[in-house]
């Protein structure tokens, strides 16, 4: 450690990483399952999609990143 609270830091740019690099992952899942729902007859959800996307980015941020030593 070089400076106080180092580790929270790094923890926090990780998990930072972690969301910028999974949300587009999720969107895009996201958006497949959604083609393949109006591929089979049933109403499109695209408005839903990219919050969708983003929260579950967030998500796998938060937990695979280490947010909660942040916390």
């Amino acid at each position: 450690k070089y400076y106080p609270n180092q580790g929270i830091w790094e923890s926090l740019k990780k998990s930072l990483i972690v969301s910028l690099l999974s949300s587009p992952i999720w969107i895009i899942g996201f958006l497949l399952i959604n083609d393949l729902l109006v591929r089979a007859g049933q109403e499109p959800r695209v408005q839903a999609v990219v919050p969708q996307g983003l929260l579950m980015g967030l998500l796998m941020g938060a937990i695979l990143g280490g947010l909660e030593s942040v916390l």
